[in-house]
């Protein structure tokens, strides 16, 4: 039995997709599955459900559920996936098992290698870590629990992109990736380091006029939008393109930034138990200075 969550929810077979068409049981199997291997509390699932205002028969309904999905997930004479704790209900799966628990061994090994400076091994490594991901996560839940840990794992993958672009930009494939940022920036027109990126790249690739273009388009965003101006590190990549900068050429990232291991889980009292978002690096002071 596999089970996906970087995307719609999928559960599958022997390569045969189970269909879950309750959007109630949905909801409860992907917070099990956010919270995989720990006791998930009852109280927890009915908000995810009921959004903090349930019904008076809730905790019923949430077990029902739970019976349901059992039937659903079980195969004959083998051990049922979900159990029944003091806490609450917990889904028992291997690594091998959720996609999500698959991203985070690969992000881990990508990270250790980086810092040992193996850095195509580590681009190996994330880029098959966010190729596991097939959409927004738990996307079609509608549950605002459930998009909240959703939104945390989807700030961690942007962190992961920043990382593995920087490895990138370190090995010198500029050329390679002007399309992906290109699309990043135009998903997230204000962040200023994703644009900072895509100047270096196009910059690097002989291409410095549609750098400064980038970068005057964002400086309209921020001021539209936000009413402020770009910010220290923006400006400085602008600067640098202008008066060439020899450092913008051979621009290193600093590897001993990079964490070495995946963030602990969330603070306590966290709806489920999901990967912490990624700090994300800074271009070296080289080009800031």
């Amino acid at each position: 039995m596999l089970f996906n969550v970087l995307g719609p929810i999928e559960v599958i077979n022997s390569s045969t997709n189970v269909t879950i068409s309750s959007a109630r049981q949905q909801t409860i199997l992907t917070a099990l599955l956010l919270g995989s291997n720990q006791p998930v509390p009852l109280r927890q699932l009915v908000d995810a459900v009921w959004d903090g205002n349930p019904p008076r028969t809730a905790t019923n309904q949430v077990r029902i559920c739970i019976s349901s999905l059992r039937r659903l997930l079980t195969a004959p004479g083998s051990p049922e996936l979900i159990e029944t704790h003091i806490a609450g209900y917990l889904l028992r799966v291997t690594d091998s098992q959720l996609d999500l628990r698959r991203y985070e061994a690969l992000v881990g090994v990508g990270l250790n290698l980086a810092a040992d400076h193996r850095l195509e091994e580590a681009v190996r490594h994330l880029r098959a870590a966010l190729e596991l991901w097939r959409g927004p996560v738990a996307a079609g839940i509608s549950s605002r629990a459930v998009q909240v840990s959703a939104t945390r794992l989807q700030e961690s993958r942007l962190s992961v992109v920043e990382q593995c672009i920087d490895l990138e930009l370190q090995l010198g494939r500029h050329r390679e990736i002007i399309a992906e940022l290109t699309e990043l920036v135009a998903t997230h027109p204000l962040h200023e380091q994703l644009r900072a990126r895509l100047m270096l790249a196009l910059y690097r690739s002989g291409r410095p006029a549609e750098a400064l273009a980038t970068f005057r388009s964002g400086r309209e965003t921020l001021v539209a939008e936000l009413g402020l101006d770009p910010g220290i590190e923006l400006r400085a990549v602008e600067q640098a393109i202008l008066t060439g900068q020899p450092s913008l050429g051979g621009l290193r990232v600093d590897i001993g930034s990079l964490p070495m291991t995946l963030p602990p889980a969330p603070e306590q009292g966290h709806p489920f138990a999901v990967l912490s978002p990624l700090p994300r690096t800074r271009l070296p002071e080289t080009v800031l200075n």
